[in-house]
């Protein structure tokens, strides 16, 4: 094991610790990393209790729960776990000076901390949605946040399973509109789940659960006499995963401090 992942860094190949290999996600990214010339699979984390350790997940790299092995023969760190799981990750991408990708949602204030101290030592890469289109629809709300004095109102739609509501994905955008509001000196109230008339300055949150829809996030801004509305559909996992390949690729070749999908978009063309 360890000499065929010596032989293939030695190529250029950036060898990707994939933690939370077996989830939805996980699963997308491995599929990725199959067609990738540049990045390859070097470990796929579970954890101990999951029924997949043991199992190959690409080739002859298996599911495994020893992440800090894993970690140490790869380039770089992903993480698509759970909260728990981070917590956990972190001091192991300290201890061995590893770039951490991380895309995990519902993760508490503490964790979110951590995040930013490791960020002093290591690259670290956060965002609540990897897709590229995400990281432009960003952009897009900050400007018409700006510019639009209306109602705004955030709907996403995601599969029956997705266990937080709402998505970290509305609560960002959420956060952009409250951003670029207290910036002019209004009030920017997020309000998740509304149940009665709303107040001058909120910006509603509602989530919708069903099936199995990868995701929708639509922000609405309502005036007197017109609507605008800006939205985003992944129609598979795959646009996901592709931007997590871009970020692992390109957070390798930058040093210490805590970056977002924006910086890679920031810094590249899209395509």
């Amino acid at each position: 094991m360890e000499n065929t992942l010596t032989r293939r860094t030695a190529f250029d190949a950036t060898g990707v610790c994939l933690i939370g290999a077996a989830g939805r996600l996980g699963r997308a990214i491995i599929e990725q990393l199959a067609s990738s010339e540049s990045l390859f699979l070097s470990g796929a984390i579970e954890h101990d209790r999951s029924p997949y350790i043991g199992q190959l997940a690409h080739e002859n790299v298996p599911f495994s729960c020893d992440a800090a092995y894993y970690a140490e023969v790869s380039n770089v760190i992903v993480d698509f776990s759970t909260p728990e799981s981070t917590a956990r990750i972190i001091p192991i991408a300290l201890e061995l000076r590893k770039p951490l990708v991380c895309g995990v949602t519902g993760l508490p204030a503490e964790t979110m901390s951590a995040l930013a101290r490791a960020g002093v030592q290591i690259p670290v890469l956060y965002d609540s949605n990897m897709s590229i289109g995400v990281a432009a629809l960003k952009l897009a709300v900050e400007i018409l946040s700006k510019t639009l004095d209306f109602d705004v109102e955030i709907n996403e739609i995601h599969h029956a399973h997705k266990a937080d509501v709402p998505s970290g994905t509305a609560l960002t955008l959420g956060g952009v509109v409250s951003n670029a509001r207290r910036a002019k000196g209004d009030e920017a109230d997020i309000v998740v789940g509304r149940t009665g008339k709303r107040a001058r300055g909120e910006i509603g949150i509602s989530s919708v659960r069903g099936g199995s829809a990868v995701g929708t996030h639509t922000v609405y801004f309502f005036g007197e006499d017109e609507t605008v509305s800006i939205s985003h559909q992944a129609s598979s996992r795959a646009a996901f995963a592709k931007g997590v390949l871009r970020a692992a690729a390109w957070l390798c070749t930058k040093d210490e401090g805590v970056y977002s999908m924006a910086d890679v978009c920031a810094s590249e063309r899209v395509r």
